[in-house]
């Protein structure tokens, strides 16, 4: 597990799926490193959608039910419900703006601290804090990807990139696999909030 696992971090987290290890079992992550080895990241970033869209996307709705013992979530919980179902139907252009200022403002509650770079302060404050991998991949992926600054108009911007959406520079974010890497972002979030509360108790 020692040298299969950082191998599968890496691959996962610069994928844009972060700590997968709550999701997936050893067996799992031997098979999606398989996979993107055979294929390639957008094999494996298919088959990781397919897991969690399957049946109606259980997994999904299993995932936000969770959230409801998040006090800051369950206040939004229409906003949540709605992008649920517009994922569902595959409205992502709804889902994942819906879903992505919840990412910034659970961050902001886990720190007790109001900033608009809540994520990156959150990401800065765990690297310090957790040297594990899949916290190191978690913190990769807010510096590289999501915060990853770039000229609007010029460059071209990260698959995910937090500015590029939120301030309207961005039309070709939709997708089934950005909707559902946001739903696996937030829930990531939220456990680091459950964490804390139990830490607290």
């Amino acid at each position: 597990r020692n040298q299969e696992e950082p191998e599968a971090c890496k691959i996962l987290s610069d994928a844009g799926w972060l700590e997968m290890d709550r999701h997936f079992c050893l067996q799992h992550l031997r098979e999606m490193v398989v996979l993107y080895k055979a294929r390639g990241e957008s094999a494996m970033s298919a088959a990781i959608v397919n897991h969690f869209n399957c049946k109606n996307c259980t997994l999904l709705v299993e995932m936000s039910d969770r959230w409801m013992s998040v006090p800051y979530l369950r206040q939004r919980e229409n906003i949540i419900r709605d992008a649920v179902e517009a994922h569902k139907q595959r409205k992502f252009t709804l889902s994942i703006p819906a879903l992505l200022p919840l990412v910034d403002g659970l961050s902001a509650e886990v720190l007790e601290n109001q900033s608009m770079k809540a994520v990156a302060l959150l990401a800065n404050d765990r690297r310090a804090k957790d040297p594990e991998i899949w916290v190191r991949g978690f913190c990769d992926f807010v510096a590289h990807v999501y915060y990853k600054g770039y000229r609007f108009g010029k460059d071209t911007a990260p698959s995910l990139s937090r500015h590029g959406i939120l301030h309207g520079r961005m039309f070709d974010y939709p997708s089934v696999l950005n909707s559902t890497r946001v739903f696996v972002f937030l829930d990531v979030i939220a456990d680091i909030w459950l964490e804390k509360q139990r830490a607290a108790t």
